[in-house]
């Protein structure tokens, strides 16, 4: 049943007052679930206190350690000897996961760099998890026909295939080179890569 224009009017704007007003009106007090004050807030019972701020100094904390690991020209003289370089990685990707968002770059880089030193140890069925891990972010963020999800699906195609997991491998093989056959030619490198995979996997 269509209501009378005058109505509808008359309903509209007493909601639009009622928005107002509450905006207008602070209506929840809670206690800050970080710093237990007590707080004036509409949606969240959360207050900007110096929980945020350590969160933030940790978030930096982060970035300088991975930067630190994944730079080429480091040697890791800060970790022990008994520690390598997937074991801090690995540390990292851990503390990581309990501040960024699960579709963020700097975790995505993080998974693969991780992925990447795993299979340089020889635990190409770890790596492959982590490569797969880097690729759903990438997806997420870049896209399902990105040419970023190409490389990183190439790249867990020949961990799978490393790691003995035959099918997998030719079911993300066919996904990566209908993906890069997008932006790039028959001829190139990767296809070719991956145009003998599939042929080794059958």
């Amino acid at each position: 049943m269509h209501l009378h224009a005058p109505v509808a009017r008359g309903l509209w704007r007493a909601k639009r007052e009622e928005s107002a007003s509450r905006a207008a009106t602070p209506h929840h007090v809670m206690k800050c679930e970080h710093c237990m004050k007590y707080v004036v807030q509409h949606f969240s019972p959360h207050c900007h206190c110096d929980v945020l701020d350590a969160m933030n100094q940790k978030r930096d904390g982060l970035e300088e350690m991975y930067n630190s690991l994944c730079n080429p020209n480091s040697r890791c003289n800060n970790l022990d000897k008994e520690e390598s370089r997937a074991a801090a990685l690995m540390k990292c990707h851990t503390l990581q996961s309990k501040v960024l968002y699960k579709e963020s770059r700097q975790l995505a880089k993080t998974r693969d760099t991780l992925a990447f030193a795993l299979a340089q140890n020889g635990d190409h069925q770890y790596a492959a998890h982590y490569c797969k891990l880097s690729c759903e972010s990438v997806e997420a963020t870049m896209g399902g026909t990105s040419i970023e999800l190409g490389r990183e699906l190439h790249k867990l195609s020949l961990l799978l295939f490393q790691s003995g997991q035959h099918i997998k491998a030719r079911a993300t093989a066919s996904r990566a080179l209908s993906i890069l056959s997008i932006y790039l030619s028959p001829e190139h490198v990767d296809c070719q890569d991956l145009i003998q995979l599939l042929d080794v996997c059958v």
